[in-house]
Order: structure tokens, then sequence, then C-alpha cells
């Protein structure tokens, strides 16, 4: 269940070019804001693997180099708590 106020906050992160990855639905949202890579590596990958090295270097910009943050509704945790 996502509350109004998270739901600012991810509206708020998606206008920054985050995207939504996974949502919990107990007040927390994780969100990812994708790394495709630099154009020039691309580039450069491009001519010394003939093409074959593009969609690796892709996958690997987007999987391991992108940013990830969680966004959490702090008073659904406070009143779960109670």
């Amino acid at each position: 269940m996502v509350t109004d106020r998270l739901q600012r906050k991810i509206d708020d992160a998606k206008v920054e070019g985050w995207k939504v990855s996974e949502e919990s639905g107990e007040g927390r949202v994780e969100m990812i804001r994708p790394n495709y890579g630099g154009k020039v590596a691309h580039i450069l990958i491009f001519i010394f693997t003939l093409g074959f090295g593009t969609l690796p270097y892709l996958g690997y910009s987007y999987f391991f180099n992108s940013e990830k943050k969680v966004l959490r509704d702090e008073k659904y945790f406070e009143e779960k708590s109670e």
C-alpha cells in the first residue's frame, strides 16, 4: 500500500530520472537510476570488438553501475511499531 506521502516522494524521484524497480507494499519502494554507459565508451568498444561488445557493456552498465535507493514512508513504520 503506497501512502500519499510516499507517492509524492516517488513522483519527485521520477522527475529526477529514477524508475521504480520494486514496490513491496509495506511502505517501501526500491528505485533505480539507470546508467547505460558513456557514448565514447560505446563507440570505442564498438570499434575494438567489431560491434560484439556493445550489448554486454550496456548490460554491465545497467545492472552493475546504476544507482539504487530505497524510499520509505516513516509514518507507516512508526504506526506499525506502536
